[in-house]
């Protein structure tokens, strides 16, 4: 009589550990299981309303879509959808901000200049400053023939850094974020560079943001270390992430006084959320995206080593028109940028 309630038992328990087993394995693997290859093609995001897209994860949500094309981890990975908090091994923490506490319509960001806004409530007056609205975009520069496009090229649409017309920030599912819509009126663009003031003027840094934008062509984002001093740095520029909304997400370091640059591809989209991490110390720069060393192109390395700038820089989170002739912004399109939160390091080590 017992047999068959042993039999059930044994058939029971058997049935169970194959269940048991995949999920721990699926916990234990999951810092290196693979990630599938997504085509741009198959969008996914409406670029009219991205926000009603099933695809669009709230923001205090991993992103697990995609893989950099770097594999050795960091670290300090900074792949956490939440904002990191504190103190690194080499890094002090100086800034942080992930909008929360604080609701800012459109015009809100108004009267700016690089050192600040008029009339910011805190801790936004303290965080950030703008490129004022009298600034053309590098697209715009070129088509005025500045001699930033030795060139000459030039663009069906320039732009205008226009924060009072493009920047708030809301609440959208339950975080914070900041929220840049730029736009085309049928003559220009208009965009926005954002500065987070307290991590202007540093010498080596820790630059960190979460960010996903859409896939609109015509724009783009070239968030950059900018030299302070033009004449003591000439060619110095670190951009990271850079590229059109329509393309994958790249990064460059242009050397000290000039000469060819170091690019790095990631084989991400924009239109996921990301966490990009930009290291910049004496005779080095690194890239990270969501935990994960990004790759040069070519050569595999993970930094780089010529000529690294030496002399104060400033983050300008600056978002612009397309510098590709093949991506050209709609009449009256508009492409749309969330940042959940912003966090830099002064360095403490050895320069």
């Amino acid at each position: 009589m017992k047999k068959p309630f042993l039999i059930i038992a044994i058939a029971l328990v058997l049935s169970v550990i194959p269940m048991y087993s995949f999920a721990v394995k699926g916990e234990t693997l999951h810092s290196w299981k693979w990630y599938p290859y997504i085509d741009p093609e198959q969008e996914i995001i409406s670029q009219d309303n991205p926000e009603n897209s099933s695809d669009n994860p709230p923001n205090n949500q991993s992103n697990e879509d995609q893989q950099p094309s770097g594999e050795n981890e960091t670290n300090v990975p900074n792949n956490d959808a939440n904002m990191p908090k504190g103190d690194l091994p080499g890094w002090k923490q100086v800034f942080s901000d992930d909008f929360e506490g604080v609701t800012l319509p459109k015009g809100s960001f108004k009267d700016c200049k690089e050192e600040g806004c008029q009339g910011l409530p805190e801790p936004t007056q303290s965080n950030w400053g703008a490129y004022p609205n009298t600034y053309d975009d590098t697209a715009g520069l070129c088509n005025k023939g500045s001699n930033r496009c030795p060139t000459g090229q030039k663009y069906k649409f320039g732009g205008v850094y226009d924060p009072e017309k493009t920047v708030s920030i809301v609440k959208e599912n339950g975080d914070g974020v900041m929220k840049i819509d730029m736009f085309n009126d049928g003559q220009k663009n208009h965009v926005a560079a954002m500065i987070p003031k307290k991590m202007a003027g540093k010498k080596y840094g820790r630059y960190a943001i979460r960010f996903k934008t859409t896939k609109t062509p015509g724009y783009k984002l070239a968030w950059l270390l900018w030299a302070d001093n033009e004449e003591k740095c000439k060619g110095c520029e670190i951009d990271f992430p850079e590229l059109e909304l329509d393309k994958k997400i790249a990064g460059f370091v242009h050397p000290k006084g000039g000469g060819q640059q170091d690019s790095y591809e990631t084989g991400a989209s924009f239109d996921q959320w990301h966490t990009a991490v930009t290291e910049w110390t004496p005779g080095k720069i690194k890239f990270y995206l969501d935990g994960k060393e990004v790759k040069q192109s070519g050569s595999g390395k993970t930094e780089s080593t010529n000529n690294i700038p030496d002399e104060p820089m400033s983050w300008i989170i600056q978002s612009e028109s397309s510098l590709d002739p093949s991506s050209v912004a709609e009449p009256n399109s508009k492409a749309t940028i969330w940042i959940s939160w912003v966090a830099g390091w002064e360095y403490e080590g050895k320069q």
